[in-house]
């Protein structure tokens, strides 16, 4: 949670109580929030994502759940995927590596999802290395969500799958290996933050 320190901020100032539990005290928060009878939303950003689907589906208190720049962090056993030899078929895995029947993830149990995916996370290149942290993405064609959930996708052209973290850790790694919003001016990148914060008190 340090490194999100500027988009939780961004959650604060719309008068949203944050929770940022972890594997030892989630379950407490859990029976809680129950017991409170508040809405309830789960925020994952990353490979949190399938983590994040399966608390949405198992717990009748939580009606939304957002996936910013979701990856599938299954194991190639539990998605039955062959070796992946060429990257340029980044845009293309789903279709022709994956057995679809055996991949499904149903979401069935909430009543707002929101989904956020960052173009500029399927940027690569050899010289300089930048790695397609696209490559990893949660396909929605993989994901089963119930006609009763209103559901909402967006896809940002500019951003990266790592402008989300605070100025610091977003750049070193904008500089390294995963690019991200071309100007790195700390205004633009909270800008950002806001604009996805608006988002999510939206479907809040």
């Amino acid at each position: 949670s340090e490194m999100y320190n500027n988009f939780l901020n961004s959650l604060s100032n719309k008068d949203i109580k944050i929770y940022i539990p972890n594997n030892k005290n989630i379950e407490l928060l859990f029976d809680d929030l129950n017991r409170k009878n508040d809405k309830v939303t789960i925020v994952s950003h990353s490979n949190s994502a399938i983590k994040a689907i399966e608390y949405s589906n198992n717990y009748n208190f939580i009606n939304n759940l957002v996936l910013l720049d979701p990856l599938d962090s299954r194991t190639k056993n539990d998605k039955n995927i062959v070796e992946i030899t060429e990257i340029e078929n980044i845009n293309n895995i789903n279709k022709n590596y994956i057995n679809v029947k055996s991949n499904i993830i149903d979401i069935n149990n909430i009543d707002n999802l929101l989904i956020i995916n960052s173009k500029k996370s399927n940027d690569w290149s050899i010289f300089p290395t930048i790695f397609p942290i696209g490559f990893f993405s949660l396909k929605f064609s993989n994901l089963n969500i119930s006609e009763s959930i209103n559901k909402t996708i967006i896809k940002v052209d500019l951003f990266g799958h790592f402008d989300i973290l605070d100025n610091m850790w977003s750049n070193i790694i904008h500089t390294s290996f995963s690019k991200g919003f071309n100007d790195r001016n700390s205004i633009k990148l909270q800008q950002y933050h806001t604009w996805l914060s608006n988002q999510i008190f939206n479907i809040i």
